[in-house]
This record gives structure tokens, C-alpha cells and sequence, in this order.
């Protein structure tokens, strides 16, 4: 597939940002962009971004290993925006109060395989001034709910408080059989991504079903969806309610859901809820205003496998963040 390649101002700014960060501590890089950052100890190096390759727009991976007190087996996936992850030099930059750590120390509950860290991540950039966006997969076991871990600080927190403080974090619970054909869903965060990712990433199944449905409830617009899913990928099917899930699921056999859903619309928290219940893999979609870390919790709690958030402004949603009210 190939992708967009950056504009030559997105790439001097790229350029520039890579010199700035080879001799800025955490710190300072705060200073810089408004955004904490956390940093394991040491110089990041020189680095010299180059004009990236076609595929430069693609679903970055990163896979660390994590063993966790107990020793089930699980697999979450995390989505961050550059805001939150950076690898520059095959170095990374996290938010400090992000979701994974580069590095926890004096930890016996935790223990991350660092050599994991070598594989690089893309880095996405829709052009100048624009956020950049990249994507952070990571392996957990024991991915339960209620199941503790250690922060950097060795202090036991809740799984439920793993997702929030990024309010747009997307996450993905992987089974251990996957629920699609091939490969996983392609969860971006901004509109140029999902229009380059998507239509390769949601064709139809090997059996010719549409890979998504999308349920409407009481005929709600879905017109956060147009422009962004190519109409081929997916259907929408207005529902009263979880009275009709298992005609509308038996009729439209998808092999996902993704439901749009609002801090304002409790019946789509509990629509997850019903299809959860039934084994159907859901995605759970939000727009741009829903970004109250209550509301990621109770989406969480409904054990959806996803959050796909809509286009946001990173800077209005930091705002939320450090706000003392949020």
C-alpha cells in the first residue's frame, strides 16, 4: 500500500525536532512543547531524520514483554500520540504519567524485556503544525481486571488506572485466538491516517461479510464515521435497543463491532455491555469531546476491546488533562 509521503515543511520540522531532542533532557523538552515528559536516564544520541519511505504511513508496532504477578497470559495494545511516545534513534520519550514505562525500576512484580525496545516505531505526521501521531503495542500478561502492577515508584495501582491519564489512549484486548481473519483492526487517531490505513486494513472477510457493523441506537447519526471508514467496510444498522442484537447479529454475521458511543448516551455503554456478553468482538468509538477519563473507565469496565477516538486537538485535550477540575 502506498502512503502519503510528508510534506517537505512536516520533514524540516521532523529534522529539527531530532536536533533539538539529541541534547534536551525531559525536562527541558517540557519546557519546549507544554508536555511532560519522562525519559530514562542517558542521552538520546544525534539523530537525522530523513524523507521517509512510501510506506512510511503504516501500523507501527513496538513489542515489549511484561511478566506480571500471578502469570496468566494476556496481550493489550496501546495506541499514544507523538505527544506521548517518540522514538528517535530507537530511543523512546514517554509521557510521565503515560500508560507503559521505558524502564520500572526496583520492581519484582514488572520486568520489561528492554531488547524488545530495538524495533523502531513510525512516527506519523499529516503535515505542518499538524500533531503527529505513532503507535505503541505492548505485551502484558495477566491483562484481568483488578490485577495490580508497580508504577516507577513501586507503588501498586489499579489495572482500571492503567488507561487513563491519556484520556485518547486506545487500547485493544487481544484473545487468545484474535477475532479477525487476518489482521486486527486498524485504530488510527487522525483523518489522513484513517483514510491511507483503512482500506486495506477493513476489506471485506475472506467470506465476503463487511468486517464492521455499526449499530445505531434509535436511528443515532453516525456521521462521525463518514469520511473517515470508506463506506465499503463497514454497515450501519439502526437499533432500538439490545432487544434486537441477536436478530440484527444473526443477519449481519460481522466479525466486529464498533459502536459509537457518548458520555451523555449510557444505553451504548450498555449495548457493549450485551454484545460483550455474547462474545461479539466490539470497538467502542468516540468523538472528539468525549474525553473525560470517567468515561474511558466505564467503556473499559464494559470490556470492550477498543477505543477509536475521533480527530482531537491535543493541545484542548492537555488542557483537560492538567486542568485541576478534570
Amino acid at each position: 500500500m502506498s502512503a502519503p509521503a510528508l510534506g517537505h515543511e512536516a520533514i524540516l520540522h521532523l529534522q529539527k525536532l531530532s536536533r533539538q531532542l539529541a541534547a534536551t533532557s525531559g525536562e527541558e523538552w517540557g519546557r519546549l512543547t507544554g508536555q511532560p515528559v519522562f525519559v530514562e536516564a542517558g542521552t538520546i544520541g544525534q539523530t537525522d531524520v530523513k524523507a521517509p519511505p512510501a510506506a512510511f504511513l503504516k501500523e507501527a508496532t513496538l513489542h515489549t514483554t511484561a511478566r506480571i504477578e500471578g502469570g496468566a497470559q494476556g496481550t493489550l495494545r496501546i495506541l499514544l500520540p507523538f505527544s506521548a511516545a517518540l522514538v528517535l534513534s530507537g530511543r523512546m520519550l514517554l509521557l510521565k504519567d503515560g500508560i507503559v514505562r521505558r524502564k520500572i525500576a526496583s520492581s519484582q512484580e514488572v520486568d520489561l524485556d528492554t531488547d524488545a525496545y530495538r524495533e523502531a516505531m513510525n512516527i506519523f505526521c499529516g503535515g505542518a503544525g499538524r500533531a503527529f501521531s505513532s503507535m505503541l503495542e505492548v505485551d502484558l500478561s495477566v491483562v484481568q481486571e483488578r490485577t495490580r502492577v508497580s508504577d516507577l515508584r513501586s507503588r501498586k495501582i489499579d489495572l482500571d488506572l492503567l488507561f487513563p491519564p491519556l484520556p485518547w489512549v486506545v487500547f485493544h484486548f487481544q484473545a487468545e485466538s484474535p477475532p479477525f481473519p487476518k489482521a486486527p483492526l486498524a485504530l488510527v487517531m487522525d483523518l489522513d491516517t484513517a483514510r491511507s490505513l483503512l482500506p486495506a486494513r477493513s476489506a471485506l472477510g475472506a467470506d465476503g461479510r463487511r468486517t464492521i457493523l455499526v449499530l445505531a441506537l434509535q436511528g443515532g447519526a453516525t456521521g462521525g464515521l463518514e469520511g473517515i471508514l470508506p463506506r465499503t467496510t463497514y454497515e450501519v444498522v439502526p437499533i432500538s435497543g439490545p432487544a434486537q442484537l441477536d436478530m440484527t447479529l444473526a443477519q449481519a454475521q460481522p466479525h466486529a463491532v464498533l459502536v459509537e458511543v457518548a458520555r451523555d448516551r449510557t444505553d451504548r455503554i450498555d449495548l457493549c455491555r450485551e454484545l460483550r456478553a455474547r462474545n461479539v468482538p466490539v470497538f467502542a468509538c468516540c468523538g472528539r469531546t468525549t474525553v473525560e477519563k470517567e468515561f474511558l473507565l466505564a467503556v473499559a469496565r464494559s470490556k470492550v476491546l477498543g477505543v477509536l477516538p475521533m480527530p482531537f486537538d491535543p493541545r484542548t485535550t492537555l488542557e483537560k488533562m492538567e486542568s485541576p477540575h478534570a
